[in-house]
């Protein structure tokens, strides 16, 4: 995809400035909601419909304060974090997909509240403003761990990845075994 045909590329070719929103977990936190007690960060957030608003109340807000690009909270989302908080290898895969969803929704919300466009209408040259914007943020797996690995290339923990797969294969094999029990 040449930067002409792709829909970052039209708005680098059509803004001199583009602004990109602010720091998701600090605004979460400002707003009241607790994120620094688990290693998810602000990816905890969802596990819960409550949590889920809470994170396209935030990508809102961002939108409506300007922001031509949002990233998705899925920077700390990783497998073991998922596994640590309850939740099936099965599920984890959608958990990134919502993500994605989350951000999307508030950015078609606001398209469509804020600037009365229909999602057609987005990238006319005649637009008062381009369509903003959904960026995946995806962390390095050092930050997975949540020890500062990312940033010094050497988990503290190196372990975790061994021990996130032997989780996922104990989990199958329970799975497999109610399955045949059954």
């Amino acid at each position: 995809m040449t930067p002409q045909t792709s829909a970052l590329g039209s708005l680098l070719l059509s803004q001199r400035v583009i602004v990109l929103d602010g720091a998701t977990g600090t605004e979460l936190e400002r707003r009241g909601v607790a994120i620094n007690d688990s290693k998810l960060w602000s990816a905890k957030l969802l596990l819960t419909d409550e949590g889920r608003g809470a994170l396209q109340d935030v990508h809102a807000a961002y939108y409506e304060a300007g922001a031509d690009i949002c990233t998705t909270a899925t920077y700390q989302a990783n497998l073991t974090g998922f596994l640590d908080e309850g939740v099936s290898p099965a599920d984890v895969g959608p958990l990134f997909v919502q993500g994605v969803e989350l951000c999307d929704a508030a950015r078609r919300a606001f398209w469509a509240r804020e600037c009365g466009r229909r999602e057609e209408e987005a990238d006319s040259a005649s637009a008062p403003r381009r369509r903003p914007l959904v960026a995946y943020s995806c962390g390095a797996y050092g930050a997975s761990l949540a020890d500062g690995s990312e940033f010094t290339g050497r988990p503290k923990n190196a372990h975790v990845l061994s021990q996130a797969v032997l989780k996922v294969g104990d989990y199958l094999r329970k799975t497999q075994e109610t399955t045949r029990t059954r």
